[in-house]
């Protein structure tokens, strides 16, 4: 986003591995004057589609699912190609680790790309009459409409992308400013809304609880260790746990049995 409006550009791509999309994401960054940082979070609309076309997404990335919707990271190892001479003759490899981290709008506008993008201004390019041809035929023929109408092809394919960006960037604004939430850490409507509630408007426990130290294994982002590390968890207190439990229990109801038995 450069004020305020989405800027886009094309990559043309026989194959697509992580690295080359990394690679694609800090070309276009230093072209438009931004300086990437070691994590990155790629915005798409119907991610399961996208995820798919990167060469064994399967195996190289951690895939979660919620719903329809599908997120996706990984971690990719880049060194600068402008110091790859120096450093293959110095006998020296300094690798720098990026996260990627793909996420999905269609986890909070469960809808077409087409109507996000009426709601907010930006509309799909249209492809009706192009050619004297039907907007169905193009659809399926997308490398017809490259070879005989290169500049219509390239508006088309910038348009989702501008509309998946202008969405996402639109709603983190607004939760940011309104609730101080930031929706990178939320993957469907419901889970913001939830966090919503509890932020703002449960202002006390529900019932009363205890807190009770708890050990948990961590990797340290330095070291690259694991080390044990121990926070505090929240429990009911126990004459309010019993209840729930008996609540649980009986949750199926009661079961009445006619035995018989035939010789």
């Amino acid at each position: 986003m450069m004020d305020g409006r989405p800027v886009s550009k094309v990559f043309y791509a026989s194959a697509l591995t992580k690295e080359n999309l990394l690679e694609y994401v800090r070309t276009f960054c230093q072209e438009i004057g931004i300086q990437p940082t070691n994590y990155i979070v790629l915005v798409s609309h119907f991610a399961a589609a996208e995820i798919s076309h990167i060469s064994n997404f399967m195996r190289e990335f951690h895939l979660r699912t919620y719903n329809r919707a599908l997120e996706g990271s990984t971690e990719v190892e880049y060194f600068s190609p402008s110091v790859r001479e120096s450093m293959f003759l110095a006998g020296e490899i300094q690798v720098e680790t990026v996260k990627l981290r793909i996420v999905d709008l269609y986890g909070f506008y469960v809808m077409g790309l087409e109507k996000v993008g009426l709601m907010f201004g930006l509309g799909k390019v249209s492809l009706e009459d192009v050619g004297g041809r039907h907007e169905e035929y193009w659809k399926p023929n997308m490398d017809r409409l490259l070879e005989a109408y290169p500049d219509k092809f390239e508006e088309y394919a910038r348009r989702d992308p501008e509309i998946t960006v202008l969405a996402y960037g639109a709603m983190r604004d607004f939760y940011q400013s309104n609730y101080g939430i930031d929706v990178l850490n939320y993957r469907t409507t419901p889970g913001l809304a939830m966090a919503i509630f509890r932020s703002h408007y449960l202002g006390e426990p529900v019932a009363p609880f205890e807190l009770h130290p708890e050990a948990y294994h961590a990797k340290n982002k330095k070291t690259g260790k694991w080390e044990i590390k121990h926070r505090n968890r929240a429990y009911l207190r126990e004459e309010w746990r019993k209840p729930r439990r008996y609540a649980m229990l009986a949750y199926w109801g009661g079961r009445n049995e006619s035995l018989e038995e035939e010789f």
